[in-house]
């Protein structure tokens, strides 16, 4: 029971899930009506777990993993998520409307971008919002990364290319931000700590956001 409580509380701050969700929410806002937002790929469901937190907010998880999904419901089970397995964009196709759209650290992942981004935009209220995140291709992370997974990334966007690339797609880019100034790939200074890491790094990626030291390692776009 203890051990449990342990894993579910280090699951809940792993970084940089953390981030990444804290970001979204802030360019949320505040709404007094019921919202749905759609969290796809959802991975382990740590980001969902973050978003469910938001008032008024409720949360549709996304992802054909099984193993994700068991891991999703074992640690983050709430009554506002709803964790679904199943095709991303056949899901999408299901719904009729919708207010937050995420993409999280996974367009690179996906064969069907195209499509699925035609399908958000039809889908997407005339006041909801797209956030996508993605890797920067001049970080520390993607560059290790990508050293070590040769023809991995489907798609590597660079930050100059984000306004056409959501055009195509009949989104406009309304803000970029810089997010992840603490690298997690290829440190030294982590070896040792286990888990116990997502709580040094995250503390050392508020010191390093604050000051604006190195490069960020992630952006995060909101489309309109």
């Amino acid at each position: 029971m203890i051990k449990s409580t342990i894993i579910k509380y280090i699951s809940r701050n792993f970084y940089p899930q953390n981030v990444f969700a804290n970001a979204i929410i802030k360019e949320l806002g505040m709404f007094d009506m019921e919202k749905l937002l759609i969290d796809a790929p959802c991975g382990n469901g740590e980001t969902s777990w973050h978003f469910s937190k938001v008032k008024n907010l409720n949360i549709l998880a996304i992802d054909n993993d099984g193993q994700s999904m068991k891991q999703a419901r074992y640690n983050f089970n709430s009554a506002k998520i709803k964790f679904i397995i199943g095709d991303i964009i056949e899901e999408t196709r299901k719904l009729e409307k919708i207010d937050f759209y995420c993409i999280i650290n996974s367009l690179f992942l996906l064969s069907e971008v195209e499509e699925l981004m035609f399908n958000i935009r039809l889908k997407l209220n005339s006041n909801g919002k797209l956030f996508v995140i993605v890797p920067n291709v001049y970080g520390k992370n993607y560059n290790w990364f990508d050293s070590r997974n040769l023809n991995f990334n489907k798609l590597a966007l660079k930050k100059e290319e984000f306004s056409e690339f959501f055009k195509k797609f009949n989104y406009k880019v309304k803000s970029v931000t810089p997010i992840a100034f603490a690298h997690h790939y290829g440190r030294f200074d982590t070896k040792f700590l286990s888990i116990l890491s997502h709580f040094y790094l995250s503390l050392l990626n508020y010191f390093q956001t604050k000051l604006r030291i190195g490069s960020p390692n992630y952006y995060l776009i909101v489309c309109e």
